[in-house]
């Protein structure tokens, strides 16, 4: 998990125009985006960044960002619950498994928080994709134009019943038969190394598409991205379709 103090990003490109007349919007070389935290969001500091190029910015309320015809998106991570504001039993419900048998839960010693709280979902989890698809279409509703997802890039060894299943039917379809989940995980050829791979990747691709196409129904023009990381999943995820409509390189 990421979770920044303070991070401004700016991309050069195109001129600005303004939001309401900017069909394309999220075009490569057009986007010049603040992402705002700790820094002035009071109107003044708003039309600041706007005559200064900025036409995105993360952090800020619609009806404010609007005034001053920027952009706004707002955040999300895949996989993340937190303890805080959700019993147990549907953090359970909806977690990522181990092959053994227990839940997944997220370790990042910057931010000690993260594991004391934190639960990892599962992005093949019907509860859990459902309750975040109702996040996005929310987000929408609310006038936010898109949104970073961080951790987006990342999968899950995970053995739910959800990923079982999966991996069964798309197993046969790329040349695996009817390899188990778990025996893949423990093959020692390369090519069905790399076949889990592209299938736990393919699960992160779909799960990225479903949450963007449910905002869209609601703003057609939402926008997402995920963050690049050198990790399980950065490599490929521009191979697999249209999901993302920027790139967020940490």
């Amino acid at each position: 998990m990421h979770h920044h103090s303070l991070l401004i990003a700016l991309s050069l490109g195109l001129a600005a125009t303004a939001f309401a007349a900017e069909p394309a919007f999220w075009q490569p070389g057009n986007v010049r985006e603040l992402f705002v935290s700790g820094l002035p969001t009071d109107d003044a500091g708003l039309q600041m960044w706007a005559d200064n190029g900025v036409n995105c910015v993360t952090g800020v309320k619609p009806e404010l960002a609007h005034a001053h015809g920027l952009r706004t998106r707002t955040w999300f991570t895949m996989n993340y619950m937190d303890s805080r504001n959700t019993p147990e039993e549907r953090l359970k419900a909806m977690a990522a498994v181990h092959e053994d048998g227990s839940y997944a839960r997220p370790n990042d010693p910057l931010f000690p928080t993260v594991g004391q709280y934190g639960w990892t979902a599962c992005i093949n989890n019907p509860l859990w994709i459902e309750q975040s698809q109702a996040r996005f279409r929310q987000m929408a509703q609310d006038g936010y134009d898109g949104c970073h997802i961080d951790f987006a890039s990342h999968y899950e060894s995970c053995f739910c019943l959800h990923c079982v299943k999966r991996f069964g039917e798309w197993a046969p379809r790329h040349g695996l038969g009817a390899m188990a989940l778990q025996d893949a995980a423990h093959a020692t050829d390369l090519p069905t190394q790399m076949k889990l791979r592209e299938f736990r990747i393919q699960c992160v691709m779909d799960f990225l598409g479903g949450v963007r196409t449910a905002a869209r129904a609601i703003r057609p023009d939402f926008a997402t991205d995920g963050t690049w990381h050198h990790d399980n999943g950065s490599t490929y995820q521009w191979a697999y379709g249209d999901h993302f409509d920027l790139m967020c390189i940490e």
